[in-house]
């Protein structure tokens, strides 16, 4: 990670801690996991893409995004992530079956029923 961040340095991103770098004048937190990337147990396999002026950044959609944050709320219990889960489903379109079928396989589907219930309330 120390090369990462000697990388990222000099185009004005700092190491706010772990993983996790941020810049002045960027809206996005660059965010570098461990490999293979998982949202809970699920791998991910297709990425989604975003073309800026120095060229693309690839990231989750936001349907992986709700996951990845559900999968805060249904192992830590943050319902912070939850919150987070929801404004994303309530700002882009994402797929509710695949977050369903994604939830029960990772043994919480009632956790996914309370995001609904938040989704449906907000």
């Amino acid at each position: 990670m120390r090369e990462l961040a000697e990388a990222l340095r000099p185009l004005g991103f700092e190491r706010t801690g772990g993983r996790h770098f941020v810049h002045t004048e960027c809206p996005f937190t660059l965010e570098f996991p461990p490999w293979p990337l998982a949202v809970g147990r699920e791998v991910v396999q297709e990425w989604s893409q975003r073309e800026v002026a120095y060229g693309v950044i690839e990231m989750l959609n936001p349907t992986q995004c709700v996951m990845d944050r559900l999968a805060a709320f249904y192992f830590w219990r943050d319902r912070q992530a939850l919150d987070q889960a929801v404004a994303v489903a309530r700002a882009h379109r994402v797929d509710q079956d695949q977050i369903r079928g994604w939830s029960e396989a990772e043994g919480r589907l009632e956790a996914f029923h309370e995001f609904v219930r938040s989704l449906e309330n907000s």
